[in-house]
């Protein structure tokens, strides 16, 4: 940003002008005095584009540092957005692992019931087989 100092050295384009219509003694200026009011006025103007480069110069450094800040910005919001996502493959695959493990703990729990499930009924079985055989002999 060009500050307030800077803008408060410009001349004034009313002292340039006064200056390109400057006379002396309601006469003609002489050749000489006519070339150092030349002289002055191409030394004003060469301050006034001095100082209108600066300006320009600041400016474009503010918007150099403004493009600088905004694509570390971006940069840094990419790398997030990247880090969230490998973290989320990572959870999804963890997850993923764990469905695996606690369906095939659940089908083989199943399978265990089944068999227990079997073992009762058959030892049941027995068990009624036997009362039956004994129950002759108890009377």
């Amino acid at each position: 940003m060009v500050s307030e100092q800077e803008t408060k050295k410009q001349p004034p384009m009313e002292v340039i002008d006064a200056k390109l219509n400057q006379k002396s003694d309601g006469k003609h200026a002489s050749v000489s005095e006519r070339k150092r009011n030349c002289d002055s006025e191409v030394s004003a103007l060469r301050k006034l584009v001095k100082m209108e480069r600066r300006r320009a110069d600041a400016a474009l450094a503010e918007v150099e540092r403004e493009r600088a800040a905004s694509a570390m910005t971006a940069k840094e919001a990419m790398e997030m957005i990247q880090r969230l996502q490998h973290e989320k493959n990572s959870i999804e695959m963890a997850a993923d692992q764990q469905r695996r493990l606690s369906e095939a703990k659940h089908v083989h729990d199943e399978e265990v019931i089944q068999s227990l499930e079997s073992l009762l009924w058959s030892y049941e079985e027995e068990l009624g087989l036997l009362r039956q055989q004994l129950g002759p002999r108890r009377s």
